[in-house]
């Protein structure tokens, strides 16, 4: 579960805040590389099993980012314009999975301390600002740029373009994700539906918390 956690941290720290209707829309391919810069003990031996590589999929209101996990595949669908948000998760054949309304999930920004800095560096071609905030216990780093639109009113913090490095630590595990390749493309609707291969369960029913910081 700690694992689970982590990697949707990041997958939702790929949506903004705020629209930026000045900004051209990007429809393409994103792949991140993961850096594991500490593991708990009762991690390690799961080191190797760790994602190495996610890849994220936008077009227009839609988003989709997937990794391989534990000889499974973990994959978050969102699509803003109907305000929900799939978490799938197959594993060993077993597919199932969860909505989430996503007009019931929004932050109260104000609780994460966002800080601007003045810093900035250049990742894969792109001049990245440094903001940092607060996630639950941890501060979180995060690189964005304003060259890129990032269009998404999810979670996380209201920076006015696309992340590109994030920097986190939660439960002992310290983890940076940093933009590895980017290509623009056209991107067929069905890369962002959700296939009926999977049992979708309603997480009220079950009794199962929203992942969202509240």
């Amino acid at each position: 579960m700690k694992k689970i956690i982590v990697f949707f941290l990041f997958a939702m720290s790929l949506m903004s805040v705020e629209k930026m209707e000045a900004q051209k829309d990007f429809e393409g391919v994103l792949v991140y590389k993961y850096e594991y810069l500490h593991l708990p003990d009762e991690m390690m031996d799961y080191k190797d099993q760790l994602p190495k590589f996610s890849t994220a999929y936008r077009k227009g209101d839609m988003f989709k980012i997937e990794q391989e996990m534990m000889g499974g595949m973990q994959t978050f669908i969102a699509d803003d314009n109907k305000q929900e948000l799939s978490m799938l998760l197959d594993m060993n054949g077993q597919k199932m999975g969860m909505k989430f309304d996503l007009k019931e999930e929004k932050m109260d920004v104000d609780k994460v301390n966002l800080k601007h800095t003045n810093e900035t560096k250049m990742i894969k071609g792109y001049k990245a600002k440094k903001v940092t905030f607060d996630q639950g216990e941890n501060q979180v780093e995060l690189w964005y740029t304003e060259e890129l639109p990032n269009k998404f009113n999810v979670f996380l913090v209201p920076v006015d373009g696309m992340p590109l490095e994030y920097t986190t630590n939660v439960g002992g595990m310290q983890m940076k994700v940093t933009l590895d390749s980017i290509k623009e493309k056209k991107l067929d609707d069905s890369v962002f539906a959700v296939s009926d291969d999977y049992t979708m369960m309603d997480p009220k029913a079950m009794g199962v918390e929203s992942p969202f910081q509240k």
